[in-house]
């Protein structure tokens, strides 16, 4: 546990900007009662907790939301190999309600942000290659929404195929209506994040239960 009464408070690094590893993230979602899946990045899985949002709409697109100091109670679960959920991409968030009641009454939540593999390049900016070769040897392109939001859906499509058994047709189709892809923070460069939410709430039966076991991890 990290942070100053932690157990390992010397081992821990400050809140970086938001990665696979969660990190700062800034998104409404997270809040009282929320569900949060991370794979675990290092020996003994470290986790730490700070930066709490007492007002915050989507995005926090200018700098600051409504910083307050909190006393946070979290209950950790570690998931191991065949356990509901550990096949569920990462970072990802279950819960019912959000700090601005914008959500669905029930969703999961999947984090997206502007990063890639080495050597490849989105097609939109294949123009610029000869300009900025540099994109293409980085793992990450700086303040980009649109491959952060991209990398955030196709974890909803491998949610909706995997868990759902949907093809990834089906799962095209389908997510046009029961995804919303939101801005979770603006300010956290060069790593903007992005959310592609699923509304559960559409699902019914037998599809409903697996999915929110997936989800929701108990």
């Amino acid at each position: 546990v990290c942070g100053v009464n932690g157990t390992h408070a010397t081992e821990c690094l400050r809140t970086l900007a938001g990665g696979e590893y969660f990190g700062n993230t800034d998104t409404q979602r997270m809040g009282v009662g929320t569900t949060l899946l991370l794979e675990c990045e290092v020996a003994g899985c470290g986790v730490g907790t700070g930066d709490v949002h007492g007002a915050q709409g989507d995005g926090e697109v200018s700098i600051t939301a409504i910083e307050m100091a909190a006393s946070v109670k979290m209950k950790l679960t570690l998931v191991k190999p065949g356990g509901a959920g550990y096949a569920t991409p990462t970072p990802a968030m279950y819960g019912t309600t959000s700090i601005k009641r914008m959500s669905p009454g029930e969703f999961i939540s999947f984090m997206g942000f502007p990063f890639k593999s080495s050597g490849t390049l989105p097609s939109q900016y294949v123009w610029a290659k000869d300009r900025i070769d540099t994109l293409v040897t980085s793992k990450i392109i700086p303040e980009s929404m649109s491959l952060a939001g991209a990398n955030a859906l196709l974890k909803a499509l491998t949610f909706l195929m995997e868990v759902g058994g949907y093809t990834y047709g089906e799962a095209m189709i389908l997510a046009p209506v029961t995804v919303d892809l939101r801005v979770a923070q603006l300010v956290d460069k060069p790593a903007v994040g992005m959310e592609a939410v699923i509304d559960l709430t559409v699902f019914k039966g037998a599809k409903y239960a697996a999915f929110k076991q997936a989800a929701a991890w108990h």
